[in-house]
This record gives structure tokens, C-alpha cells and sequence, in this order.
């Protein structure tokens, strides 16, 4: 290139100048980028750069699409080291290279219009170390080392990038990305970076890899990023730390583990039931679920609104707070009924499942109870009514009933003399039916009092009978005929008694045949003695008195019947009833189980609050409450009082519980309520952890002071000063001594 050269070919006159005009163009068209890939382009940029030999191997091998190039056989050849037409006289020499071309030294000169400066300082590079001409690929990493903030344990931190550069002359090909060491799995590759196994990196480019803190256990934690690829060394890496802690966690506590409801009738809805969900722990308790499982799960549903409560899965429950859950039963079929409901939360002692029961009854409809099932009149004179005699229809359903008729069929003796039975009786309401006989003709007479209604059995009827007699009879009475409702008497308890009177409205004496209480639940009720008996005659006019009271053995709802037989075949009955009550008894009920501290700070002090009710029927008697562990009930802030106390039935008071750990670690205590009420005692467990300890105030062991701790060595300046004041004092007495105005007493 820079000897004596002669071209066997040269360029038809004006084609260097075409070519020259036809690459730029193209150049300007691709760009630099594209340029690099056919043949490095002509425009380059002006400012200040190293040489590229590189670059200068693809401008010796391919000249900028010039005809000829340095390294064709005719030129310098493919081996600088042969140093063919002076080849090295070019090393590291741009400007000799663009001498010769501008000289045209061995016919260079058509290269003007391919070769600028900085084509021949790569030129040059090239020349001079061939061997740096062929490209390699290098890694650099950013940062080195990585920190990440103190994360609590369970969570992730966000995201920190790492950048992997290509600053090399070849593609950078990346192997493999992962965290190593013995704690690896605390750090996490992120989605989102554009680093990639597999991938490359061009040269001068980069790409970025995300990372993240996920700590398994609390302390310290290290790991590396290792990114292997294809450059010096094989990899490269990132030292990763970061700090795990522990956070304060919550804890869940709940009113009540069963929901118990009433039997309710298919196609209705109970009232709400309702828990209250309280935050025993030391941290926010976030929920995620209020759910319902099991085969009958669809029988029971939190209401919307204000029914349903409070607790929400979008709404944090504060420690020491509380919220409610609102259930209802709805059955979907006859008989038992259960689900259970979880409260799924964050809570550190788990999900609690609340039992929930509740029984299925038909729909309501009404029922037709006819009291007394017969009347039997008697004898009754020919011509002469009998005295009125009560039917009484009672609707013991749960639906109002319609009543179409009240008829007698049969004998033309009876008939309804008074009806205050309307069209309609509603649900647990009675009515009064009063029939009487009077026979046209001697003999036995029979007929039905007949109500047609729509419940299930009619048309219901009352079986009537009656004898009609030519002379005088005894016509009995009974007074009062109505039903007689003797209330709530305690099981084992006797009511006062009811009076109830026999008369004779006839005009001839007649016998009392039996006297007797009879029905399922005839033992409930008590004839007393001293009152009419079987046997005795009742002579026109007169009456005798019959005593009975109610004495329940069992609890619910009793009903029986007071019958009278005569000697006249009449037979008079009234209905008795009555509710047999549990003995009173106190019931004692805390709001929790369970009252967890949290985390607290060593000699610090901590409360938290549970509710003492009285759910039984009597005064309930508290004569002890006692407190295991670092704990105590903290008098002042406590709403009930100290004990011996008593609350009655339905009352409740707040007991506030302090915790004053000690000692470092986890604490546990109980407190424990002794009253008249079973289980005795009650007991409400006690949980807390108690942090590393605090330091003690400092103590002044220097020369700033005087030093009253019994531990450390005194201030050393203390026996100085007691020293100088010694030796200043004794100096002054002998001073005093010698002096003879001392002596005189004169003042100096």
C-alpha cells in the first residue's frame, strides 16, 4: 500500500466518483448501525475516540465497498506479517495511511472516496495487532453488592435491579442466572428484568435482572447472584444481604364456638344470631373469608346490611378491638340442620369454626283442638233445656284458620245456643261453643256438635249424648267451666289451688259418681282433700267445692282435665294448664378464652380486657378471682369490683388484666374466677412474650462527678479533693496557733 504498486484493473473514469455518490446515499439512508453490518460506513463521528481494531480488520478485509481492498492478494494480502508493499509501516499510523491514499502511492488514490481518518486510525490499530482484530464479549455487573431494608418475616420486599453490561466487541451470551449459598432461597428472581438464560447481549448494550427479599427465618440473611455467560471468567456476581424480622402478630378470639337456633318453620327466616370477633393480639387482623361449609351449608347465610355485623374482609381490626357476624337459619327440609363457619383471618392461633345447628319445622298451618272431645248430659227432663254446656275450639297452629261452619248433625234435641266463633281464628287463640239439650221424647238421644275449617282433619267434631226422662232429675253444674291457666310454677314447687263448684240446677237430688284429673300430664296437678268426694249427694239448690293445684315434676308446658261423673250420666270436665320452670340457677360466661399480650418491652406494662356475664336465672356469687404469672387485675381500671362480689342475672362487668414481664421470653398465666356458678373455677388463659432486655440508666464513673452506684469504681477525683481539703485545713490551724493577735482575741 505505501511501495510501489500497480493496479492490473482500473476504474472506468467517473465510476469511483458514481460509487462514492451511490454509497453515501445509502448511507445516509441505513445509518451507521446498518453501515457497520456490509462494510463499516464513510460518516463517522468527530469527536475523540480510541482506535478500533476491530473495526479495522472488517476495513482491511472489506474497504467500504471499494473494488479493491488491503487485503486482496494483489494489495497487501491476507498475512500482515509477510509486511507485503510495507503493510506495517502502517501500525497505530492513521495519517501515514491518508498521506499515501492522498498521494495516490502505489495507485491508492481511488481509496479517497472509501477511506476517512478514522477508517485509517482502525485501520492502523488492525495492522498493528492483528490478533486484537477479532472480537470478544465482556461482563460487568452494577451493583456489586446489594442491601436490602429490614423485611418482617413472611413478606416481600420490593424489587432492586441489578445491571449486567456488554462493554466488549461481541455478543455477550448469558448461560444461567441464580441465587447460591446456604440461603438462597431467601432471594428471588423477580419477573420483569430483560437479562435471560439464553439470551445475548450486543455489544455496548445491556439488560437488567430483578431481585427481592423473601426471608424464611428472622436474622440476618446472604446469598449470591451468579450470572453465568460467555466472557472472561465464566460468571459474574452479586452479593446479596438483607435482615429478617419478626412482626407483632394478631390474634383472633370469638364470642361463642356454636350458634344454637330455633326450630323454625320451612319458607321462614330465624332472627339473627350474632358473634362478636375480638383482636386479642398486638397487631392489625385482617380478614380473608367468612365462610360457611357442609352439606346443609345453604341453610344458614350472613344477611346483608347492618344484620350480618361489622366484621369486614376489606376492613383491619385493630388490636384490642372487636366486630361482629350476624348469622340466620332458613332450612331447606324437616328436622336437624348444621353447618359450620370459619373465620379465616391472618390471626397467629389459626381459623376458628363456629358450630352452627338449628331444626326444621313444617310450614305454618293451623290446628283444630276441640276441648271437651263429649258431652254427656244425663238424664233431662221431657220439654226442660239442660243447662248450657261449653265446647271450646282452640287454634294450636302456627297459621290463622278459617272456619266455614259450626253445625249439630243428629238428634233434634241439641242445638248451639251461643257461637263466638267468628270466620277466622288467628294462631294460639280459643273460642267458646255453648250447646244444650233438650229431649222431645223419652230415651237416649245422640248427636255430633260439627266445625268445618281448613286444617288438617275436618270437619272436627264433639260427640253429644243425653237421656230424656218423663219425671224430675238432678241437673249438675260446674263452675267456673272455663279452662284455668295456673302459669309458671318452679319443678317441685306447688301453685295455690283452683276452687271449682258442682251445683244441682235440677229439682231432684242426684250423686257424685267419680271425681278424677285425667291426660298425659294428669300427675302435675293435685286434688286436695276436704272437698267434694265420690259418692255424695248433691240435693237440689246445693253445690260442694273441689280444691286442685298444679305441682310440676318436669319443666314445659303441662295439660290434664278435671272430670266429674254423676249418677244422672252426666259428666262435667274443665281444662287444666300449667308451665313447669327450671330451678333458678347463676350460669357465669367471659367474652373469651384467651387473652394474648403480644410482644412487650421487658418492665414494661401491658392491659387487656375481658367481660364477666351472668347468663343464668339467679344472683351469681363470685368469692375469689386469682392471677397466675407475670400478670395481675389491674383494680383501678376494672370495672367489677373486688372480690367477693355478686351480679345478677343478665348483668356483666369488665376485668382488666395488666402483664409486667420480668424476664425475657414467652410468658403464660391463667386467671381463675371461683363463684357459685359450674365450671368452678372459670378460667381465662394468659399469653405474652416479654422482648430483650432493657439497659439500665447510665452511671456516672468518670471525673464529671459523684458516682452513687454500688457497682464500678468511685470517681477518683473524690480522694483528691478530700486529700487537698485535709492538708489546706491543718495548714491554717498551725498558722492560727502562731499568730499572736489570736492569742489577744483582736480581729484581723
Amino acid at each position: 500500500m505505501y511501495g510501489k504498486f500497480s493496479h492490473t484493473t482500473r476504474p472506468r473514469p467517473g465510476a469511483r466518483r458514481d460509487r462514492s455518490c451511490r454509497m453515501r446515499r445509502s448511507i445516509r439512508r441505513l445509518g451507521l448501525a446498518s453501515a457497520a453490518v456490509v462494510g463499516i460506513g464513510l460518516a463517522q463521528s468527530p469527536l475523540a475516540r480510541a482506535a478500533d481494531p476491530v473495526r479495522g480488520k472488517l476495513l482491511y478485509e472489506v474497504t467500504n465497498g471499494a473494488p479493491l481492498a488491503c487485503a486482496n492478494s494483489g494489495c497487501h494480502g491476507t498475512n500482515i506479517a509477510q509486511n507485503k508493499n510495507k503493510i506495517a509501516r502502517g501500525a497505530n499510523n492513521g495519517p501515514l495511511i491518508m498521506t499515501a491514499i492522498a498521494k495516490n502511492t502505489g495507485a491508492m488514490g481511488f481509496l479517497r472516496d472509501y477511506v476517512v481518518a478514522i477508517d485509517a486510525d482502525d485501520i492502523g490499530a488492525y495492522i498493528a495487532n492483528p490478533a486484537a482484530g477479532t472480537g470478544a464479549p465482556a461482563a460487568s455487573v452494577s451493583p456489586t453488592s446489594m442491601a436490602f431494608a429490614a423485611t418482617v418475616l413472611g413478606t416481600t420486599s420490593t424489587n432492586q435491579t441489578v445491571t449486567v453490561s456488554n462493554p466488549g466487541s461481541a455478543p455477550l451470551s448469558i448461560a444461567s442466572i441464580a441465587t447460591t449459598g446456604a440461603q438462597a432461597t431467601d432471594f428471588a428472581i423477580a419477573s420483569g428484568g430483560s437479562c435471560a438464560a439464553g439470551a445475548s447481549v450486543a455489544p455496548g448494550a445491556n439488560c437488567s435482572i430483578l431481585v427481592r427479599f423473601v426471608p424464611t427465618a428472622a436474622g440476618a440473611r446472604a446469598a449470591t447472584l451468579t450470572i453465568g455467560h460467555n466472557a472472561s471468567g465464566g460468571s459474574s456476581s452479586v452479593a446479596l444481604s438483607g435482615t429478617a424480622t419478626v412482626a407483632t402478630q394478631p390474634s383472633i378470639s370469638i364470642s361463642s364456638n356454636a350458634l344454637s337456633f330455633p326450630t323454625t318453620a320451612l319458607g321462614t327466616t330465624s332472627a339473627t344470631q350474632t358473634l362478636t370477633v375480638r383482636n386479642v393480639g398486638g397487631a392489625s387482623l385482617t380478614f380473608t373469608g367468612f365462610a360457611v361449609s357442609g352439606a346443609q351449608a345453604s341453610d344458614f347465610q350472613r344477611p346483608p346490611g347492618s344484620a350480618g355485623g361489622n366484621c369486614s374482609t376489606g376492613t383491619p381490626l385493630a388490636p384490642s378491638a372487636s366486630c361482629t357476624v350476624g348469622i340466620t337459619f332458613a332450612p331447606n327440609a324437616l328436622g336437624s340442620r348444621t353447618a359450620l363457619m370459619t373465620v379465616s383471618s391472618d390471626a397467629a392461633n389459626g381459623n376458628p369454626a363456629i358450630s352452627l345447628g338449628g331444626t326444621g319445622s313444617p310450614a305454618p298451618a293451623p290446628v283444630a283442638q276441640l276441648s271437651p272431645a263429649s258431652h254427656a248430659f244425663g238424664d233431662q227432663t221431657i220439654g226442660v233445656a239442660s243447662q248450657a254446656r261449653r265446647v271450646v275450639l282452640t287454634n294450636a297452629g302456627d297459621a290463622p284458620m278459617s272456619i266455614a261452619s259450626v253445625t249439630v248433625v243428629g238428634s233434634a234435641g241439641f242445638a248451639v245456643t251461643a257461637n263466638a266463633c267468628g270466620a277466622t281464628l288467628v294462631a294460639g287463640a280459643s273460642c267458646a261453643i255453648d250447646v244444650s239439650f233438650v229431649p222431645g221424647q223419652a230415651g237416649a238421644a245422640t248427636a255430633a256438635l260439627r266445625i268445618a275449617d281448613d286444617a288438617a282433619g275436618s270437619p272436627h267434631t264433639v260427640a253429644l249424648s243425653g237421656n230424656g226422662v218423663a219425671g224430675a232429675v238432678g241437673s249438675p253444674t260446674l263452675s267456673p267451666a272455663s279452662a284455668a291457666d295456673y302459669g309458671e310454677v318452679e319443678v317441685g314447687q306447688r301453685s295455690n289451688a283452683h276452687q271449682y263448684t258442682v251445683g244441682n240446677s235440677g229439682s231432684a237430688a242426684f250423686a257424685v259418681s267419680t271425681i278424677a284429673v285425667a291426660g298425659a300430664d294428669a300427675s302435675s296437678f293435685v286434688i286436695e282433700p276436704g272437698g267434694c268426694s265420690a259418692g255424695r249427694q248433691i240435693a237440689p239448690g246445693a253445690e260442694c267445692a273441689i280444691a286442685v293445684a298444679f305441682a310440676p315434676a318436669a319443666i314445659g308446658t303441662k295439660a290434664a282435665r278435671l272430670e266429674i261423673a254423676t249418677g244422672t250420666g252426666a259428666q262435667l270436665s274443665v281444662d287444666l294448664r300449667g308451665s313447669g320452670l327450671a330451678v333458678s340457677a347463676p350460669a357465669i360466661y367471659t367474652s373469651t378464652g384467651v387473652l394474648d399480650f403480644g410482644v412487650q418491652p421487658l418492665k414494661g406494662t401491658a392491659t387487656r380486657t375481658f367481660e364477666l356475664t351472668n347468663s343464668g336465672t339467679a344472683v351469681l356469687q363470685v368469692s375469689e378471682v386469682t392471677v397466675t404469672g407475670p400478670f395481675a387485675i389491674d383494680p383501678v381500671s376494672s370495672g367489677c369490683p373486688a372480690a367477693p362480689f355478686t351480679l345478677n342475672p343478665g348483668a356483666r362487668c369488665e376485668l382488666v388484666v395488666a402483664f409486667a414481664p420480668t424476664a425475657a421470653g414467652d410468658q403464660v398465666g391463667q386467671v381463675s374466677i371461683a363463684s357459685n356458678a359450674a365450671p368452678a373455677p372459670k378460667s381465662v388463659a394468659l399469653a405474652g412474650k416479654a422482648q430483650a432486655a432493657v439497659l439500665d440508666a447510665p452511671v456516672n464513673l468518670g471525673f464529671g462527678g459523684c458516682t452513687s452506684g454500688r457497682s464500678g469504681p468511685a470517681d477518683p477525683s473524690l480522694a483528691l479533693l478530700a486529700t487537698l481539703s485535709a492538708v489546706a485545713l491543718r495548714v491554717r490551724r498551725r498558722r492560727d496557733r502562731s499568730s499572736p493577735e489570736t492569742s489577744t482575741g483582736e480581729q484581723r
